[in-house]
């Protein structure tokens, strides 16, 4: 993969949601729908909407201080109380809240928690907030309705009703039972009743639809005797060393392996979050230095200096690729002065970097890996702490901080680095290494060590670029393939190769005519079952009964989102899919044993038609494996399916339709290259979409490739004047230039 320009993703991420949309509204044709009623929404639907204020997304962090596990909470009281389970922010970790509005707030406290019942109460740094009431949990009834809002499987606000099945004995506990599907990130959720009152809080996931809920009063039963804990003796995995550091402006601070890590947005101007260094610097002349990595380099992260341990302090860091130095003297960006902003080829994209700045009085001096980028005279501020700082979302990673009154130079000399290259010209390309220029090499110490990864750093980039050009070209080989299949005539493009040709994109060693034999094979029994019935209801049923049942294909639930449910080979492998891709499979082995079966795109879902021979059709979803009628079909679709709707869908239509769930797919990934692949080989096959051109050429900026942005802009003006994409055309056509 090639490095992204960073300048230009930056801006082109505040597109993205834009872009994201767009992707997901066509693959959202692929997600099932649970409970939809054609009339309209249900009064439990407006109090089950009205409750999604007050529920909170919680993300805690790992062992290694890394994101780890996401679940839900929700708010209980406007000062900011937040119920979850224990086992959801985790004993000892740093964790953080969302609210729906999409801010981060800071915890301050734990108020109270229970191993036993899997239970705790957080106090966050925020007020007037919207809340939920606790119901009794004493008074539920089997079979009363309720519902639970959470993050299943990441998917934020999702929704599930169902009905309370019982109080049970679970594990030593009284757990209320529910009939709901419940997934990994609905934990702490809120179940509430159709008066918006919380009945229990989600914990455990026991089958496919079938779960168990704390019950509320359990909540109130800790409420009632808390004990709270400050956030800086609850995080004791990775907790900073207090005598030597000190947090501020929110944010995750830890440290592991010798690493001081920063996650999550801090409550400063632009997501800023300060670490402070409680030892202060030398008065008026010093040095200060951190090596440091951005998990992404639409983040920003390095030193601050002269710091008042509040909004004035300076900055200097790496951000979009650049270096900066900034002068904050306020919360706001009326506040704020970018002093200068500098290019290096020093700096070293999405790797660690050595950032130090060096304070004579007024002269301040900024070096990125020893090479001066900045040197200039302000006198905004002359006095304060030093430490670490971190910008918006994306984390990052801080280690050999130096402070002193002169620091030495880490780079290596010409002369010692010939001298080091040139013992290492003596070693043997393979096999064991002469131990003596082993032992030469080590008397260099750092300088050797430094030297070397340099050159490995050389290698890998030489690599990755040739690994980028082997993509480059398989995804051509690919896209030539697909464009001569459907150079052919409809009837006679084979839709099973060309659904096997989406998934040889993404995986350069799958070998279609093994999938096509296995489908030959599949088609070949299926055929000598057929021959045993006589009506056309006899064969529908002997093909479903073979589908799902001797085959056992079904539609994937648990992961729905899951790419190798894309892949029809890899559904063909596992026998799971999703709507679409399990419809490719059974139309195709239909196809091949002599019977007609159609795709029909409705809204929301992807099902097929069987045509009798005597013209007669039947609609079936193959997701859920069983015949349905239109008003079934209108329930899966929440929509009233006018006859466009029950069409045939043609074979380029759905491949197009497949991409378009890919896109989705890798969008929710942010995965930039996969979006790119993907439209380009929409574009194949629908050389005219200005639309998905549009696209592309966002996605070529966002990927640093300019060059082939602007074709794809030139062609949209040339092309589709007086459309919206021409008009944003020709916008991001002036910025690119």
């Amino acid at each position: 993969m090639i490095a992204i320009d960073w300048r230009i993703a930056a801006d082109v991420r505040s597109w993205l949601p834009v872009l994201v949309l767009c992707a997901i509204a066509s693959a959202k044709a692929d997600e099932p729908t649970q409970g939809a009623t054609p009339g309209g929404v249900d009064d439990f639907g407006a109090v089950i909407e009205s409750s999604k204020a007050a529920v909170v997304v919680i993300t805690a962090a790992d062992r290694k201080g890394g994101s780890g596990g996401l679940g839900s909470g929700f708010i209980i009281d406007p000062s900011g109380v937040i119920v979850t389970n224990l086992h959801v922010i985790e004993r000892g970790r740093a964790f953080r809240v969302q609210l729906p509005d999409n801010r981060f707030v800071l915890p301050t406290k734990v108020l109270a928690y229970s191993r036993a019942e899997d239970l705790a109460v957080v106090q966050v740094d925020e007020r007037d907030l919207p809340f939920l009431p606790l119901g009794d949990s004493d008074n539920v009834k089997s079979g009363q309705s309720v519902a639970c809002i959470g993050h299943p499987l990441g998917l934020r606000m999702s929704v599930a009703r169902g009905v309370i099945g019982g109080l049970r004995e679970f594990d030593g506990r009284s757990l209320l039972q529910v009939a709901m599907p419940i997934e990994v990130g609905n934990s702490g959720g809120p179940l509430i009743n159709p008066a918006g009152e919380v009945l229990g809080v989600v914990t455990i996931k026991s089958a496919a639809s079938l779960g168990f809920a704390v019950p509320s009063n359990e909540v109130k039963r800790l409420l009632a005797n808390p004990h709270p804990i400050p956030i800086a003796r609850w995080q004791t995995i990775g907790a900073l060393n207090a005598k030597r550091w000190r947090p501020l402006m929110g944010g995750q601070w830890s440290q592991r392996a010798g690493k001081v890590i920063s996650s999550g947005q801090g409550s400063g101007f632009g997501g800023r979050t300060l670490c402070l260094l409680e030892e202060p610097p030398p008065d008026g002349h010093f040095s200060v230095a951190v090596e440091v990595k951005l998990s992404n380099e639409s983040g920003a992260a390095g030193l601050i200096f002269h710091s008042d341990g509040g909004d004035r302090h300076y900055g200097f860091y790496p951000t979009g690729g650049a270096l900066r130095l900034a002068r904050f003297e306020g919360p706001s960006a009326f506040n704020w002065t970018i002093l200068q902003t500098v290019d290096s080829d020093q700096y070293r994209l999405g790797d660690w970097n050595e950032v130090r700045v060096s304070v004579d009085g007024p002269r301040l001096r900024c070096f990125v890996n020893d090479e001066l980028v900045i040197d200039l005279q302000d006198e905004g501020l002359t006095a304060g702490r030093v430490g670490l700082v971190k910008f918006r979302e994306p984390s990052a990673e801080f280690r050999r901080f130096r402070l002193g009154r002169e620091l030495p130079t880490r780079r290596v000399d010409s002369a010692t680095s010939d001298q080091i290259l040139g013992l290492l010209s003596q070693l043997p390309e393979r096999g064991e290494p002469d131990q003596t220029v082993v032992t030469e090499l080590a008397r260099y110490r750092e300088q050797a060590a430094s030297v070397l990864r340099k050159e490995v750093e050389k290698i890998e980039r030489e690599a990755t670029r040739l690994r980028h050009i082997t993509d480059i070209v398989h995804h051509r080989i690919v896209e030539r393939e697909m464009e001569a299949l459907f150079d052919a005539a409809e009837d006679d493009v084979d839709l099973l190769q060309a659904t096997l040709l989406l998934a040889k994109l993404d995986n350069p060693n799958l070998e279609v005519s093994a999938y096509v034999e296995q489908m030959d094979t599949m088609a070949e029994d299926l055929r000598a079952l057929l021959a045993k019935e006589s009506s056309d209801a006899q064969k529908l049923d002997r093909l479903m009964n073979y589908f799902f049942g001797e085959l056992s294909f079904h539609g994937s639930r648990s992961e729905y989102y899951h790419r190798s449910n894309s892949y029809v080979n890899e559904v063909l492998d596992d026998r799971e899919g999703l709507p679409i891709t399990l419809s490719v499979v059974f139309m195709e082995l239909a196809r091949r044993a002599g019977m007609r079966v159609e795709g029909v795109g409705i809204p929301q879902h992807f099902v097929v038609r069987y045509v009798s021979e005597a013209g007669e059709g039947q609609l079936i979803d193959v997701f859920g494996g069983k015949k349905i009628s239109r008003a079934e079909a209108e329930v899966l679709s929440d929509a009233r399916l006018t006859e466009e709707h029950l069409q045939t869908s043609n074979r380029l239509s759905i491949v197009v339709r497949m991409l378009r769930n890919l896109t989705g797919v890798a969008s929710r990934e942010e995965d930039l290259y996969g979006m790119l692949r993907y439209t380009s080989l929409v574009l194949i096959l629908q050389p005219e979409s200005a639309e998905d051109r549009l696209m592309r050429a966002r996605l070529r900026l966002a990927t640093a490739q300019p060059k082939g942005a602007e074709a794809d802009l030139r062609w949209i003006l040339e092309n589709a004047q007086g459309s919206a994409a021409s008009r944003e055309a020709a916008e991001l056509l002036r910025r690119v230039r």
